[in-house]
Parts: C-alpha cells; sequence; structure tokens
C-alpha cells in the first residue's frame, strides 16, 4: 500500500509505535531488519521487541492518506496526540524535525562546533595512505547496512529517459551473434532413438520442428514423447557432465513423494487463528473467533468483510476489519 499511517502494535499489551510510509511495504521490511539486527532508532520499541519477541509484534495500516496531503503532517496529528503516552513507543511529536527534541538554539550550536572538524589538513587522516587492510577493516564494517535511498530530481529523471530512448543503455542493440558464438553459447543435443546430434536446441527444433516446451519436458522427466506427430523421440546432452546432471535431477523428482492435496484431518484452518486488526476499536484480536465473540458480529459478515465483501445483513459502515 502506498501513501498511509501504519501502528507496530504489540499484541500482548496493546502498546504500538506510529509512522507513516510512502510504500508501506518496504517500511515494513525496514523496521523488522532494523530490529532484529538491534538498531532501530526508538529504544523503547527495541526494548520490547528484545523482551517479546518479533512474534508478538503485528504491522497494521490505520489510515490511508490522500496523494495530495503532506504525509508527515499526516502523522503528526497521530504523534501528537498519543507520543510520549504509556502506551505509545514514540517519544518524538514531529514527524519532519531530523533531530526530534532538539531546540533551534541547540542545533545552532552543534552546526558551529563542528566546522571545519574534518576539513583539509584537520582531518585525522590528513596526509596518510590507508592500507589495504585498514580499508577490508571499514568496508567489511559497512557491507550490507542499510543506505538512505538515492534521490533522482526531475531533471536527471529527464536526462536517464533521454538517454534510454537514444539507445546508449542497450549495449547490444543491433548486433547479432555469429554461428561459431551461437554454437559456443548452445548445448549440444542427441535426439534418439535415431542418434542424430544437434550443435544447439534451436538448430534441432528448426531441422525437426519440435516445440521448446516439449524438448524441455522430456529432458526434465528423462521420458519419450508420449503423443502427438513426435512420439517416441527423447532427448539428451552431448556433454557428458551436464547430461550426468539431468539424469541426477531427474531421477530425484522421480523419487520425491507427491504433494497431497487437502487439509490433513486435525489440521486448523489457518484463517481462523490468524490475527485480525479492527476499526474503530483499533485493537487487535489473536484471532477472528476472538474477534467474533468480542464484537457480537455474525460470522458470516465478518468473513465477508475480510474477503473485501460488503456484508449484506451489516447496514452500519462503522466498522472493518482486516488480516494481519
Amino acid at each position: 500500500m502506498k501513501h498511509v499511517i501504519y501502528k507496530i502494535i504489540n499484541i500482548q499489551n496493546q502498546k504500538f509505535y506510529v509512522g507513516s510510509a510512502a510504500d508501506f511495504a518496504k517500511r515494513a521490511y525496514k523496521h523488522k531488519l532494523e530490529l532484529r539486527t538491534h538498531k532501530h532508532h526508538c529504544a523503547h520499541l527495541q526494548a520490547a521487541w528484545d523482551k517479546y519477541g518479533g512474534a508478538a509484534f503485528v504491522f497494521v495500516v490505520v489510515e490511508e492518506v490522500a496523494a495530495d496531503r503532506n504525509l508527515l503532517e499526516a502523522e503528526n496529528v497521530w504523534l501528537k496526540e498519543h507520543a510520549g503516552k504509556s502506551y505509545c513507543y514514540n517519544t518524538a511529536r514531529d514527524a519532519a524535525a531530523p533531530m526530534r527534541n532538539a531546540s533551534e538554539e541547540t542545533r545552532a550550536k552543534l552546526s558551529a562546533s563542528r566546522v571545519g572538524k574534518h576539513a583539509g589538513d584537520k582531518h585525522y587522516r590528513f596526509g596518510q595512505t590507508v592500507s589495504e587492510e585498514v580499508r577490508k577493516k571499514i568496508g567489511d564494517t559497512q557491507r550490507g547496512r542499510s543506505k538512505a535511498p538515492r534521490v533522482i530530481s526531475e531533471e536527471g529523471m529527464a536526462k536517464i529517459r533521454a538517454a534510454a530512448s537514444a539507445g546508449h543503455y542497450a549495449t547490444f542493440t543491433g548486433k547479432h551473434h555469429s554461428d561459431e558464438t551461437k554454437k559456443l553459447l548452445g548445448e549440444g543435443i542427441i535426439v534418439q532413438p535415431s542418434g542424430r546430434r544437434f550443435d544447439t536446441i534451436t538448430e534441432m527444433r528448426a531441422a525437426l520442428g519440435v516445440p521448446i516446451s516439449l524438448v524441455h519436458r522430456s529432458l526434465k522427466t528423462n521420458k519419450p514423447v508420449a503423443r502427438g506427430v513426435h512420439t517416441g523421440l527423447s532427448f539428451q546432452y552431448q556433454d557428458e557432465r551436464r547430461e550426468a546432471e539431468r539424469l541426477r535431477i531427474a531421477a530425484e523428482l522421480a523419487a520425491a513423494p507427491k504433494k497431497k492435496t487437502g487439509r490433513p484431518a486435525g489440521q486448523v484452518n489457518e484463517s481462523q487463528v490468524r490475527a485480525v486488526h479492527a476499526m474503530p476499536e483499533d485493537k487487535v484480536y489473536p484471532s477472528v473467533a476472538a474477534y467474533i465473540k468480542a464484537s457480537g458480529r455474525s460470522k458470516k459478515a465478518v468473513y465477508e468483510m475480510l474477503k473485501g465483501i460488503e456484508p449484506k445483513r451489516e447496514r452500519a459502515r462503522g466498522w472493518t476489519v482486516k488480516y494481519v
């Protein structure tokens, strides 16, 4: 979902963290990554995550913000109402301030204290040559850490689009592989029972008119074609190592147990034990059954709402329920 206000809710005590996101899926992924690696900026949320475990938290969208509305201003409405309260993990009340609680005077002092600290001969490595060992250590500490997204201006995007339209990024446009190169890139095929050899599958298809899907199916199952005009044909690679690998994979597939369809006896339907988030009470329930019992709503109406169907028997539209 795009342009939303979301909550990270602790279903053990209903405490929550509120935030905004232009892309909810990406923002939720980043939150989880930082929490799992103990690098989250919100100390209260990180401490709760460490105490209760990730299974105790659910991510839910609580408001969809119009595209023409400022997302941070919409988040500030929630922050000013809940931040700093005992049930909220947020402490800052302004989503737009990068230093959150610092005053203008404090920011000015910090800025003045840093001017020139790392410039020219004042840099702590001025005149030094960094060894390969140190370079590797620096690289290892940064590798794998998430970086701020790259922001490209409209002018920059226009230049990129113009270059792409002109074909500057298509390095192979207008070029063709030679017949010799095609043979090197291709895989030699032997057609049985005739034993006829072809340098590439493409060459074999052109000569025999065999559909590519039929060739790959026969190679994968190690079985000859069972019907049609090509009945009885089978295929193998000319390269001995490639052929041995193909036969090994085909044998493993043939020996693998067939997957049974349907739910085993005694297994609970997963939808019945999934947590749900309900509005307007803004509360997470551990299961659909728990929500039905607490709300008194009909089972049919609740499941219709979960499927995105407007319940016919529920004329009051002041409530919603979604899986989390």
